[in-house]
């Protein structure tokens, strides 16, 4: 929650020389041997954020199939939780997204990527994952739920989104909408990755020196690391 002001909790940023970790004792998590640190900076909050969406669901739904629909707003989320779908034992995952950088890293992690917005003829999928930060996504991720399915969005930055309440109901779809918690997932994220089954090094799209970050931070990529030797 760095750097969200009031909302996480008025602990600053993260882009400085000294940091101020709260309750480090519990919230500090050592990497396992052989991780390499460049690899996982993202395993203190995006992979998290991807974890979360799929985990919960798969252990009540294991080996279903996923759906994640991206749009660009939360870029990175939508591929970690490809990832990590793929990683906990889905039987298939489907990607859909606009942007062809995106879409050919989907593919790489093992999905089968769809380009264009998320239509009906896709199908049902007992879980899916809104990753678009529109309303418009939302709705479209809802209607692509199978009844009684589970769908987890990953942020909708609108103060108020209409919704089909009423077909949401008919159909018993599961919607959860909330700040995802990384603390608990972070030493099963970081035990996969080190037993190769997740692989964020896919979803990096540039890697910079600490001192390049102002001008880095301004280029719009899908997972900027700052390594600081």
């Amino acid at each position: 929650m760095y750097g969200f002001g009031a909302l996480g909790g008025e602990w600053g940023g993260m882009l400085s020389d000294l940091a101020l970790v709260p309750y480090a004792e519990a919230m500090l998590v050592p990497l396992p041997e052989g991780v390499d640190p460049a690899v996982v900076p993202s395993a203190a909050d995006n992979m998290p954020d991807g974890w979360r969406t799929v985990a919960p669901a798969l252990a009540e739904l294991p080996a279903a199939d996923v759906l994640v629909v991206s749009g660009g707003g939360m870029r990175s989320l939508p591929l970690y939780a490809v990832d990590s779908a793929l990683a906990l034992g889905a039987s298939s995952v489907t990607y859909v997204d606009t942007d062809p950088n995106r879409l050919q890293v989907a593919r790489e992690l093992g999905s089968r990527v769809v380009e264009g917005p998320p239509d009906q003829s896709l199908g049902l999928f007992p879980v899916t994952v809104h990753g678009t930060a529109t309303a418009e996504g939302l709705v479209a991720t809802l209607r692509l739920t199978e009844p009684g399915g589970r769908c987890t969005s990953l942020g909708l930055f609108e103060s108020e989104a209409p919704l089909p309440l009423f077909e949401l109901y008919t159909r018993g779809v599961h919607l959860h909408v909330g700040i995802g918690m990384a603390r608990p997932a972070i030493p099963a994220i970081l035990d996969l990755v080190a037993a190769g089954r997740l692989r964020p090094q896919l979803v990096t799209s540039a890697t910079v020196a600490w001192d390049d970050a102002p001008e880095a931070l301004l280029e719009p990529v899908t997972k900027l690391i700052l390594s600081r030797s």
